[in-house]
């Protein structure tokens, strides 16, 4: 019983650390994450990332998200030491990272989510949220091919080929 209960407890600390080579390539990952976002090379991450980020949201959402962020006019982005998972299980490795940045209209967090794969750690996920979203001014200009915000009560912003007049 004491060697199952010790067996137990070092698998649920050796499944809670991170070893310094993995940790190492995420860095690098975000690292090539942000020098791409700046860059305004979305397409760069949206196609490097795994095959599931590409699953669940489209290259006009990331495009979108980015081209927010870039308005932002945020600081260098650092990594909080404290905000960090590591989840092995039946269904791979997975390792979440958390960043902060200060922007010029406050702050915002980023969360990546790693797949941890034999040929490196592909982004699963990334998630940015904080007030600066909220007190920026609003965009003077929306990625090419997003359709503009309804003006008028009723007014649909999807093109469609119906001609005016026409009931649907």
């Amino acid at each position: 019983m004491l060697k199952q209960i010790c067996a137990l407890a070092l698998a649920v600390l050796a499944s809670a650390c991170i070893n310094s080579a993995d940790m190492s390539a995420i860095e690098a990952q975000v690292a090539q994450f942000y020098e791409r976002q700046t860059a305004g090379e979305d397409s760069a991450i949206y196609e490097d990332a795994a095959p599931a980020f590409r699953g669940g949201a489209t290259f006009a959402d990331v495009q979108r998200l980015n081209t927010t962020i870039r308005a932002l006019g945020c600081e260098q982005a650092v990594r909080d030491p404290n905000q960090w998972h590591n989840n092995m299980s039946t269904n791979g490795h997975f390792i979440t990272v958390t960043y902060n940045r200060t922007c010029a209209s406050g702050a915002i967090t980023e969360t990546f989510v790693f797949e941890v794969t034999p040929t490196g750690p592909q982004l699963l996920n990334y998630n940015a949220n904080g007030d600066a979203f909220s007190n920026a001014p609003p965009q003077a200009s929306q990625p090419e091919g997003t359709p503009d915000k309804p003006t008028e009560p009723g007014q649909t912003p999807i093109p469609t080929n119906t001609p005016p007049g026409t009931r649907t």
